[in-house]
């Protein structure tokens, strides 16, 4: 369609019929101003507008937007106006369309590049042990990321007799020591805000792994031991999830197939054996541990102020159970699974369970 012809057209039209473009306005319902951009080929007509012009001015639809009226020489032209009208319509609706997905998809990749930018590599988790002459650091956990990041000890078990009575990390620079935290519970986790620990976050992760030590405090001395961070996992590949676990699974299985053995060969070297049990009491008489080797069960009782808690590994079945003892009555509370990690009964409260697993069963078995 030609525009300009077109508007010629109209404006002819009009003229031929002797009336002013406010006149032709009030009849089509519109204004002067859009008569007259439609008739300097500015804008187009709408088909309502079209319809109006079409009946005022005696003409068709067609001859319009050929712009000139109908003659042998043309009839076949007019005829197809239509069609062509529609083609162009549907050529700016696939125009309109494709500059549609070109944006989405223009918004989309940008928004994932923005997020793969901003998270790859990201998080990172770090197993933390150590040892000295006195004692043994085990299963430690770090994780940083640009949010938070978290860090606990684990366990700190002594080689000899000895207690220790309090503990601090800290991190090496050209100005001393940057402590992060003090505390005498090896289970207490540090969660550091970036903006709070400047010295223990993801922006100081390189001085971290190099420079950070535990300060451990025993019977007025103390032993200064290097931390090592042993990176475990991070964010930056992509795992098959299947092929892992069959790796994780094999090494509990292995594990699980010594564990009596082991466990057997610790508490023999180092507990005392009384009427068919080897039993251990910590110093504080927070907890009684015993061992019955013809039934394979390690038995835990800690203290609490109002109730005594009981777990029991039965390492035949790999099952933990979990009791209260409340005026010299059993409630069983749970069963758990350690081996399938499921829950058999009861509700089962994995944190607690990870703690007695961690510092009873596999302290002594590995």
């Amino acid at each position: 369609m030609d525009n300009k012809k077109i508007g010629k057209f109209l404006a002819e039209l009009r003229k031929e019929k002797g009336v002013t473009q406010e006149q032709v306005g009030f009849v089509v319902m519109t204004s002067r101003e859009n008569i007259s951009k439609w008739e300097r080929g500015i804008n187009m007509p709408t088909p309502d507008s079209l319809m109006l012009l079409s009946k005022y001015y005696g003409v068709t639809v067609n001859e319009i937007l050929l712009g000139e009226r109908k003659t042998e020489e043309n009839k076949e032209q007019i005829e197809n106006v239509s069609v062509e009208v529609i083609k162009a319509g549907n050529k700016r609706v696939r125009t309109v369309f494709k500059s549609f997905i070109i944006i989405i998809t223009f918004m989309v990749v940008s928004f994932l590049a923005y997020y793969f930018v901003n998270t790859y590599n990201t998080i990172k988790v770090y197993k933390v042990a150590a040892v000295s002459d006195n004692f043994y650091i085990r299963d430690g956990l770090a994780i940083f990321s640009k949010g938070k990041s978290y860090l606990r000890i684990g366990t700190i078990e002594p080689k000899t007799d000895i207690d220790y009575d309090s503990f601090e990390i800290f991190i090496k620079d050209k100005e001393g020591e940057q402590v992060a935290f003090i505390s005498d519970d090896d289970n207490y986790t540090l969660i550091s805000n970036n903006d709070y620990k400047e010295s223990y976050s993801y922006d100081n992760l390189k001085k971290i792994e190099k420079d950070t030590y535990i300060r451990i405090k025993y019977n007025d001395k103390e032993d200064v031991i290097k931390l090592n961070f042993q990176r475990d996992m991070t964010n930056n590949l992509f795992v098959d999830k299947s092929e892992k676990d069959i790796i994780i699974d094999k090494k509990v299985e292995d594990y699980s197939e010594d564990i009596v053995q082991k466990l057997e060969s610790y508490v023999k070297k180092n507990w005392q054996y009384n009427e068919e049990k080897y039993e251990y009491i910590y110093e504080n008489s927070e907890y009684q541990i015993s061992y019955y080797s013809n039934s394979n069960v390690l038995r835990v009782k800690e203290f609490q102020r109002l109730n005594i808690n009981v777990i029991e590994f039965n390492l035949l079945r790999k099952t933990l159970f979990y009791s209260e003892e409340k005026n010299n009555v059993l409630e069983e509370k749970y069963r758990y699974d350690f081996d399938s990690k499921k829950c058999l009964s009861g509700e089962c409260n994995i944190e607690q369970i990870n703690y007695y697993l961690d510092n009873f069963l596999y302290k002594y078995t590995k």
